[in-house]
């Protein structure tokens, strides 16, 4: 018997790469699968390797600037341009970075599209949405190295959109 008491699955929906929608309450954490994966692999190698450069280490970050693990907050006026700025984003193994900015919907209060112009570069912008009252936009900086095995960090930026 399996008994919950007050426990709230939340169901969600997501698109596999062959098009096929498959909704559950662990569909959520799908997108993330393959860097925790790789994540826990590298920490294995860290652990047996007797040097630094013998195992692959995550990629870091810099967002703005800011190379802290924060979330970053910006502000925008309704339909203003968001630049978004990974200048200094580095591999400490020295491996290539790939870039990927993204809108988290499920995170933030606006649910509408937002097109992130230049998504794959450390250079990325879009166009705040034109809202009557302040919304929130959370974006993310997936980058990912070509190390062995491949490592990816990631960086959440919360746009507040409209208001004061």
């Amino acid at each position: 018997m399996n008994l919950r008491i007050g426990v709230v699955y939340i169901m969600e929906t997501v698109v596999a790469g062959n098009g096929t929608s498959y909704t559950s309450d662990q569909a959520t954490v799908w997108r993330w699968r393959e860097a925790f994966q790789q994540d826990f692999a590298a920490r294995m190698d860290r652990c047996v390797a007797d040097t630094f450069a013998k195992a692959n280490h995550n990629p870091v970050v810099v967002f703005q600037g800011d190379s802290s693990t924060a979330v970053a907050k910006v502000r925008a006026g309704s339909g203003q341009r968001v630049n978004l700025s990974a200048a200094g984003t580095h591999d400490p193994n020295g491996n290539n970075v790939s870039y990927r900015w993204f809108v988290y919907r499920e995170a933030g209060a606006f649910k509408g599209d937002v097109r992130i112009e230049d998504a794959a570069s450390p250079q990325a912008w879009f166009l705040a949405p034109r809202v009557t009252e302040p919304v929130s936009l959370h974006v993310i900086l997936e980058v990912w190295d070509d190390g062995q095995p491949g490592l990816c960090s990631y960086r959440r930026i919360i746009v507040i959109v409209g208001g004061t």
